[in-house]
């Protein structure tokens, strides 16, 4: 895991989460982590059978990331290879942060993290408001803030 690409975008995530503070690193390797597992059912760092998976609409790596979309951060065809896959989406969830905080004016949380690593164009035409992003995004938003905040209380009880 590459902490320092983190700090790019993941210290003021985590310094106006609502969910608690961690370190660098555990709360870059909680978001990998998690998102991995909603995304494809990856529960593990290694490569498994979640690398494999393809989306409906063609999306690659257990990150789901559309082929259009991981030509515009990488060049490398490793699409199984799980850190080759977080690299290209430490880039997208930078860029993507950076947009929002902008945008916004305030940090994110897990629920405008998965909507922007989703429907980030939705999100915008919204104007950045909840109530106005589909029931089915929300949803699973709030599926991925439940398992990112399920993720820190583990986190927690391991510290302990």
């Amino acid at each position: 895991m590459k902490c320092l690409v983190w700090k790019r975008f993941g210290a003021a995530l985590i310094a106006g989460a609502v969910w608690g503070i961690a370190a660098q690193c555990n709360a870059a390797m909680q978001v990998r982590d998690a998102l991995a597992h909603f995304e494809t059912g990856a529960t593990t760092p290694v490569r498994c059978a979640a690398d494999s998976k393809v989306g409906s609409r063609k999306e690659v790596s257990r990150f789901q990331i559309l082929p259009h979309i991981w030509r515009q951060y990488s060049k490398s065809p490793q699409y199984q290879n799980p850190d080759v896959a977080w690299s290209v989406t430490e880039k997208i969830l930078a860029e993507r942060h950076a947009w929002f905080t902008k945008a916004t004016g305030r940090e994110w949380d897990p629920v405008d993290l998965y909507i922007m690593w989703n429907a980030p164009s939705v999100y915008e035409r919204a104007k950045w408001d909840r109530r106005k992003v589909s029931a089915v995004v929300m949803e699973r938003a709030k599926r991925f803030a439940n398992l990112m905040m399920r993720d820190e209380a583990l986190l927690a009880q391991a510290g302990n």
